[in-house]
C-alpha cells in the first residue's frame, strides 16, 4: 500500500435542473485531470438521493502529482465554474492510511492479504 498517495472526496450538490450542466462540466474536468502525470483516479459520482447530488473520488500518486494537479489552469478555470453553479461543496483530502485495494481477479485485498468480496472502503487520514 502506496502511504504517499494523497485522496480528495468532493461533494458537490446543485439545483436538479442543473444536473445536466455539472455533469457535462465535471466530465469535461475528468479529461483534463487524466492528462495529470501522477493522477490515478478521477471518478464522477451522481449521488442515489437525488439528481442534484455528485461526488468525485480523486487518487494521486504522491504530494507531487497532487501539486501539479492543483496548478492545472484548465481545471481551475473550469473551477470557477463549478463553484458558480455548485449550492453546496464540500471538498476532504488526505492521505492513504488503510483499506482495501483491488486484485486482478476482481476481489478485494486487504492490506495484510485477506480477500473481501462484500466490501470496500477507504481510511483517508487529513494529517
Amino acid at each position: 500500500m502506496n502511504h504517499d498517495q494523497i485522496a480528495a472526496c468532493v461533494r458537490i450538490v446543485v439545483k436538479p435542473e442543473l444536473s445536466d450542466d455539472l455533469l457535462a462540466l465535471l466530465n469535461r474536468m475528468a479529461e483534463l485531470a487524466a492528462k495529470d502525470e501522477g493522477t490515478e483516479i478521477w471518478a464522477v459520482h451522481r449521488g442515489r438521493k437525488g439528481s442534484g447530488e455528485f461526488f468525485l473520488y480523486e487518487l494521486f500518486r504522491d504530494g507531487p502529482a497532487f501539486e501539479l494537479h492543483q496548478r492545472n489552469e484548465g481545471l481551475n478555470t473550469l473551477g470557477r465554474r463549478l463553484t458558480e453553479l455548485a449550492d453546496e461543496l464540500v471538498v476532504t483530502s488526505g492521505r492513504l492510511v488503510g483499506g482495501l485495494r483491488s486484485r486482478t481477479d476482481g476481489a478485494l485485498r486487504q492490506g495484510h492479504g485477506r480477500v473481501n468480496r462484500r466490501r470496500f472502503y477507504i481510511v483517508i487520514s487529513s494529517k
